[in-house]
């Protein structure tokens, strides 16, 4: 169970550090110039939208995220 636990928090972990990735992309900016508790921030803020998104709304949602709107 401890080995499950660890798991998941490496992979919440990546796949925080990814979304970090690409909204470094989208922004000219390097990875490292963000912050990963702003990062975890802004997917806490669209945790429930994007746990109630169909299929359809998640391309919007993603580009909500990355671009940095935080409007609901």
């Amino acid at each position: 169970m401890v080995r499950k636990d660890i798991w998941a928090h490496l992979l919440a972990y990546n796949l925080v550090r990814k979304v970090m990735a690409q909204a470094a992309l989208a922004h000219q900016r390097t990875p490292r110039q963000i912050s990963f508790a702003g990062a975890m921030q802004t997917l806490n803020e669209f945790r429930t939208h994007l746990l109630e998104a169909s299929a359809d709304e998640l391309s919007e949602l993603s580009r909500r995220i990355l671009g940095g709107d935080c409007s609901s």
